[in-house]
């Protein structure tokens, strides 16, 4: 309906504003847009229980954590929608983040003020100037340690 043609393939640029596709397509544009996607990160302090870690790509692979508490790391677009989707799915969320929600985000202020108080309504508060700094295992589950010295 938009004109848009998706194309599966490697890309590579054989002159400016064209572009070779696979062995047999050509295509040529104004305007090029590369969207390569993005990887999910994991604080080093937690690569070593990575069983216990779920990244976006890990939520539809592995589906919805077991237990009723979690915690969001990160402050961006995704941490904010995950910790809204796990908050909907019935857990109860500690999110947890080093500056402001969105605070990189081209969002308005009005905006933003309107999604945080959306996100409130349901119980769902950032938590600032809260790098994990460690973890460890214990009955409950994964257990992380923070600047202030509170356990989550």
């Amino acid at each position: 309906r938009l004109g848009v043609t998706l194309l599966a393939g490697s890309a590579r640029f054989v002159s400016p504003g064209v572009l070779a596709v696979g062995a047999d397509r050509t295509l040529a544009a104004a305007h090029v847009i590369i969207a390569t996607g993005s990887a999910p990160f994991v604080p080093p302090v937690l690569a070593p229980y990575r069983e216990h870690v779920l990244t976006t790509d890990d939520l539809f692979e592995r589906g919805v954590p077991a237990g009723r508490r979690v915690a969001v790391i990160g402050s961006g677009a995704v941490g904010t929608e995950f910790a809204f989707i796990l908050s909907m799915l019935g857990l109860e969320v500690v999110w947890l983040m080093q500056q402001a929600p969105l605070a990189h985000g081209r969002f308005s202020m009005p905006a933003r003020k309107a999604l945080l108080e959306a996100l409130d309504a349901h119980g769902i508060r950032p938590r600032t100037a809260s790098r994990v700094s460690g973890a460890a295992l214990d009955a409950q589950g994964l257990v992380l340690a923070l600047p202030d010295g509170s356990p989550e």
